[in-house]
């Protein structure tokens, strides 16, 4: 209520409600600095949403590549033949990895031919069961995540390490 009667004061001293003005007519109005910074934020809003497309560009083409990648995984037998195909996939992160792992498996094969030439290694597929037992010896299965007791010392100190209750107050003993 006293806010009403301040408003009514205002008005009868002859204060006018103040103009709305739009924000052209804001930064129009501003000093040469305010104008200079206002445009620079607009400036690094635009290149900051290129940013954002040309990264949300690349991620895309490199799920898309991945797939096909995969794709080509699974149907050939022969790696050299995969070797050959992810060439083509640049964006490709699984491909990427792949193509490390199997020039290093060319290099190791190499190396092992020269020092003793009854070993061969073999680029070809030993199965699904061969790839599956080697993917989940690489890679165990998720687990849940639980916090550590370092996690909990910045917000109770050591009680959780001794031992102690939820509560970080140690009560008194019975004597």
């Amino acid at each position: 209520m006293s806010s009403f009667w301040s408003l009514q004061l205002l008005v009868q001293d002859g204060f006018a409600a103040p103009q709305q003005h739009s924000i052209l007519d804001l930064v129009r109005g501003s000093g040469l600095v305010v104008q200079a910074i206002l445009y620079l934020l607009v400036l690094f809003s635009v290149v900051s949403w290129g940013i954002i497309a040309q990264k949300f560009r690349q991620v895309r083409r490199a799920k898309r590549e991945s797939e096909k990648f995969i794709e080509i995984f699974w149907e050939r037998r022969n790696l050299s033949s995969i070797h050959d195909a992810s060439r083509e996939l640049t964006a490709s992160p699984v491909g990427q990895v792949f193509r490390s792992g199997y020039e290093e498996l060319v290099r190791v094969s190499r190396s092992k031919k020269e020092s003793s030439p009854g070993d061969n290694l073999t680029t070809e597929l030993g199965g699904v069961e061969n790839v599956s037992r080697a993917i989940a010896r690489f890679l165990p299965p998720p687990q849940v995540r639980r916090p550590s007791s370092d996690y909990s010392a910045p917000f109770g100190g050591s009680w959780m390490r001794s031992g102690g209750s939820a509560s970080p107050i140690r009560r008194a003993s019975k004597r």
